[in-house]
């Protein structure tokens, strides 16, 4: 039987040896197909006895292994990449063996052998998978797809076998080369689906490298195309790989926070251990989610994970070893805050030896095991480590630099210092732990002056700081940087800095960092009172390290000391959540539940998930029965809180806005009464922290724009039980009362805004140049009218509305608008009606106006030809004829105007200019012995306090026959129904009447007027246009 051995490559002269050398003694071949190395990648195959073929790279992997299966004589070939390798190397007993029991099984030709991803630099293995790797050679047998190949024979696919007994090891997804590889894939992919020829496999892996290179609304579309395919789950049944869609499905939509809520998270979660329960990976990815709320829940679902891992025979992709060191370390830090501290050590070692170079779980370890002998702690870490490896060992030396374990630092230090020529800021340390302090600082500037690097100045200042050898700084002072000689002149002086520059607090803290684990305890203490006055940032540092080093009685000496000086409310805050958690792991809890309990009741506390698993863990600890009982209300309490705010803020940042409410709900709303809202208002109420008020008061915002009425009401009164922002809830609850017909509501809370700010204006108003911003609230004496202006019956109130952000308001109008609603004649008017005050109308604003006619004649054409062809004579009067366009336009058609205009400037500048007579005064006030064939009221009639008289008026002005032309809103337009409660007629301070067509047309036939015509306004949405002939 004769094995081939093939490979392409390009550039792969750090792998290729390996490879070759792995396999090379078994067989008869090797054959590599180089694609265009600038290494000595040819030069190394050749060495090793490799037959090497050149290929022009085309953007296809089949292409350019079906050119190496071109050349191989095997009757069986072995192909790997170049980053992959046998373990242990391939023995002639071995293959042979496995190849005679495939030779007599039936028709099998590929042969599937287990891969495994290790970082090369660990050793770590990430994941297991099975990869048809060895196969039978033969005429017809050819790879398909030009990434991500499959072997198939004549155009059908391989029968395959899957055997254990042979591993290979690929190193091609650790370190920094995932990214390059997904890159290089994505170019392929993206050539494929351009061109149309992707298949749902394509989409897979189009998802799964956008997803690894962070590329997330690129992993999302193919993800979505994934599982558009109707041969997604055949796919995944015959290719285990593709199971991972939906680990990269949860990683995506994670990753993708403005556009997945965590319930979103949970759903897909919950899916994938649905659809594949065995999978351990899913039930880790639960555990992570539950990681920071539920621990009981989280330990759960990692002991699952590790249970279905150690167990797992299934035929998919099991993905969970590279993520076994992680829940590890999450369980160590679970049963660590149980007090479980057994448990803790032994899946912190259980983490450490999967993954050594892990930070936080070494940093995590140390601290558990500090107070032990340092021999001991010594030995216990070369049982891990390997001591030959310079990785290993250069990890130690900078880990435990910041441990307050001097020996045990030093013990590494040196190891990597000769055995390794280990030089960098591990040296410094150690010759300062070895009190060489002087040599330190000498060493240190001199490689400053050599290579300019302003580490090496900070190491030397560091050094001075520990020796406090006043010549040595003084003979390098002028060479240090100044912030850090400014620092280490009043320290060596015992001087207090009074008013310290940015640049000093700066250099102070970085110093401070690195005392904090190798400067004596009285350094600590000059330090932590070099201040005269401790700067905030000084004082969170000071705490920040305590916190990090987890000695929690020193922790709670330090914060209590500190909260006294600092005046911060949002620092004490931060302090008391500290204080209550160290008081929890010194076991004292009554003090953690008081401490826990003033942080929640702060205005400042951030939303630390935390505090709630903390207090349920309390509770459920057998101690003193007050105390649970205090934990166990507060976790009950405060819990449904945290767990909304949550929720609150996945909505806002996804816009996923969902309106739960009933008719029932919005019935409720619309029958609130004022006993009954201040009944709500007085119940007892769990006392919000401020962001979560902001987060509240942000979606009631959301909800009130999109009208979701109920939602935002019952935020709304959340937050004014908080006394939160009152003036402006209680304008968006009178907005949303208008909205479910309650006006009597309405009514009162636009009062109580009002009440609670009488400068409320200039929190609505943003624009700055708006006068009406500095409106100060007075309530208006006018009578308040409850009957109909037309029929003079009483009518019930219809809506409330605060018009103060109206265009049209001055402080002579009320800021409140109430309109009342007669069903007799369909009418809507203004509980208020203030009397015409004269418009203050400068004569700039004036002159504007003029200019701007000529811009609007032609709007009134159509208007002027009815009129026109109906007029009986030409005297026409305009009332409130404004800048005059009604005029001009009245002028081209052969009329003698005249205007009516109450401004003094608009009624001057109009006359002048159309050289007609413009009276300036209220039409209430005018006077004439003077008939006339057309009187026009375009946008008046509605201003009038009593429009009954001024119809009555104008049929007194009118010849038999003449003309009476209004334009005018009509609440039953298309365009009101349309814009409902954001009709802007509702919100004009200066309207006082809402007609109907019907409305208007009884009030003209009810004084002696005959309608001739009704239209809808070509120049005003909602408004119409009514032409009347006075009777005879």
């Amino acid at each position: 039987m004769r094995l081939s051995a093939c490979s392409i490559v390009k550039n792969e002269s750090e792998n290729i040896a390996r490879s070759i050398e792995s396999y090379k003694d078994v067989v008869d071949e090797i054959i590599i197909v180089d694609t265009g190395s600038t290494d000595n990648t040819v030069e190394i195959c050749r060495s090793l006895g490799a037959k090497v073929l050149h290929f022009d790279w085309i953007n296809d992997f089949a292409a350019a292994k079906n050119f190496a299966l071109e050349h191989a004589t095997g009757d069986w070939v072995i192909f790997l990449d170049a980053d992959e390798w046998f373990v242990p190397k391939l023995e002639d007993e071995r293959i042979f063996k496995v190849l005679d029991r495939v030779e007599k099984m039936d028709n099998i030709g590929v042969i599937k052998t287990i891969l495994c991803n290790v970082d090369e630099k660990t050793g770590f293995i990430n994941s297991r998978n099975t990869s048809a790797r060895i196969f039978r050679n033969g005429h017809g047998v050819r790879y398909v797809g030009k990434i991500h190949e499959d072997l198939w024979r004549d155009g059908k696919p391989i029968k395959q076998v899957t055997l254990e007994e042979l591993e290979i090891y690929h190193s091609g997804y650790s370190g920094g080369k995932v990214t390059a590889k997904s890159e290089r894939n994505l170019e392929i992919l993206y050539d494929l689906y351009r061109q149309g020829q992707a298949d749902t496999a394509t989409y897979f892996y189009l998802c799964r490298e956008n997803e690894i290179l962070g590329k997330y609304d690129e992993a999302l579309k193919f993800y979505e195309l994934f599982f558009e395919q109707k041969d997604h789950e055949p796919l995944i049944l015959v290719a285990n790989i593709f199971v991972n869609i939906y680990e990269n499905g949860i990683l995506i939509k994670q990753s993708l926070p403005d556009k997945f809520t965590q319930a979103d998270v949970l759903a897909s979660i919950n899916e994938a251990i649905e659809k594949y329960p065995i999978l351990p990976k899913h039930h880790y990815l639960k555990g992570i989610y539950y990681y920071n709320s539920d621990y009981d829940e989280a330990l759960a679902c990692f002991l699952e994970a590790i249970k279905l891992h150690q167990e797992y025979k299934g035929p998919y992709l099991n993905s969970f070893a590279h993520s076994l060191p992680d829940a590890y370390f999450r369980m160590a830090q679970i049963y660590r805050a149980k007090h479980r501290l057994d448990k803790a050590f032994d899946y912190y070692v259980l983490s450490l030896q999967e993954q050594k170079l892990r930070k936080d779980v070494f940093n995590e370890f140390i601290q558990m095991i500090r107070d032990q002998p340092a021999q001991e702690i010594i030995l216990f870490l070369n049982s891990i480590y390997d001591l030959k490896n310079v990785d290993h060992i250069r990890f130690l030396a900078k880990q435990l630099m910041m441990s307050r374990l001097p020996t045990v630092f030093l013990y590494y230090a040196m190891k990597y210092n000769r055995e390794f020529n280990g030089q960098d800021e591990t040296t410094y340390i150690a010759m300062i732990l070895a009190h060489e302090e002087e040599a330190a600082v000498n060493t240190a500037m001199t490689a400053y002056f050599n290579a300019g690097k302003e580490d090496d100045r900070y190491y030397a200042a560091l050094a001075l700081m520990c020796s406090k050898g006043t010549e040595l700084f003084e003979h390098y002072r002028s060479s240090l940087n100044p912030a850090y000689s400014s620092i280490l002149n009043k320290f060596l002086n015992n001087e207090k800095p009074e008013s310290p520059s940015k640049e000093e607090i700066n250099a102070f803290i970085r110093l401070y960092r690195l005392m904090f684990y190798i400067g004596s305890a009285e350094d600590l203490i000059a330090l932590e009172h070099f201040f005269a006055e401790i700067p905030l940032d000084v004082a969170s540092t000071i705490v920040e390290c305590y916190v990090s080093y987890k000695d929690h009685r020193l922790i709670i000496d330090k914060v209590l000391y500190l909260s006294e000086r600092e005046k911060s409310e949002h620092f004490r805050t931060q302090m008391h959540k500290l204080l209550g958690f160290s008081y929890y792991f010194i076991r004292d809890y009554a003090k953690s539940v008081e401490y826990f309990t003033l942080a929640l009741e702060s205005k400042h506390i951030d939303i630390d998930r935390n505090i709630i698993i903390y207090l349920k863990l309390i509770s459920e600890i057998e101690t003193n029965d007050i105390v649970r009982h205090k934990a166990l209300k507060l976790y009950e309490s405060y819990s449904p809180i945290f767990e909304e705010y949550v929720k609150v803020t996945d909505i806002l940042r996804t816009g996923k806005n969902e309106d739960n409410s009933t008719a029932a709900d919005r019935n409720k709303l619309s029958l609130m009464n004022e006993n009954v809202f201040l009944a709500e208002m007085e119940a007892e109420a769990v006392k919000l922290p401020e962001l979560v008020l902001n987060a509240f008061f942000s979606l009631a915002e959301k909800y009130t724009e999109n009208t979701m009425d109920v939602c935002a009401h019952n935020l709304l009164i959340r937050l004014l039980q908080n006394e939160y922002k009152k003036d402006i809830l209680y304008y968006r609850l009178g907005e949303i009362y208008t909205r479910l017909h309650n006006p009597q509501m309405s009514l009162y809370c636009h009062h109580k805004a009002f009440e609670e700010n009488a400068a409320f204006a200039e929190t609505l108003i943003a624009d700055r140049t708006n006068s009406n911003r500095n409106y100060i609230y007075r309530p208006l004496t006018d009578e308040n009218h409850k009957y109909c202006p037309l029929c003079g019956k009483e009518a019930p109130l219809h809506s409330v509305y605060n018009v103060v952000v109206s265009s049209d308001f001055s402080p002579d109008y009320p800021p409140i608008k109430s309109w009342r609603y007669c069903k007799e004649c369909r009418h809507r008017f203004t509980t208020q009606r203030p009397q015409a005050a004269a418009l203050t109308i400068d004569e700039k604003e004036a002159r504007a106006a003029i200019a701007n006619m000529a811009l609007s004649i032609s709007s009134y054409a159509e208007t002027m030809n009815t009129i026109y062809a109906l007029a009986s004579g030409k005297k026409m009067l305009d009332i409130d004829s404004g800048n005059g366009q009604f005029l001009a336009a009245a002028l081209e058609y052969g009329f003698e105007p005249a205007g009516v205009e109450p401004s003094e400037n608009l009624a001057a500048l109009s006359s002048k200019v159309l050289d007609v007579p413009v009276h300036n005064c209220h039409f209430e006030d005018f006077v004439t012995a003077e008939g006339y064939n057309l009187i026009a009221m375009g946008q008046v009639l509605e201003s009038m306090s009593d429009p009954k008289a001024a119809v009555k008026k104008v049929y007194e002005l009118l010849h038999s026959g003449g003309l009476f032309y209004i334009e005018t809103p009509n609440f039953d337009s298309g365009f009101a129904r349309v814009m409902q409660d954001k009709d802007r007629t509702l919100r004009s301070a200066r309207i006082a009447n809402y007609f109907s067509r019907q409305s208007l047309e009884s009030l003209l036939q009810s004084c002696g007027f005959q309608v001739l015509s009704y239209g809808m306004s070509k120049r005003n949405n909602g408004y119409m246009e009514i032409i009347a002939k006075r009777n005879v």
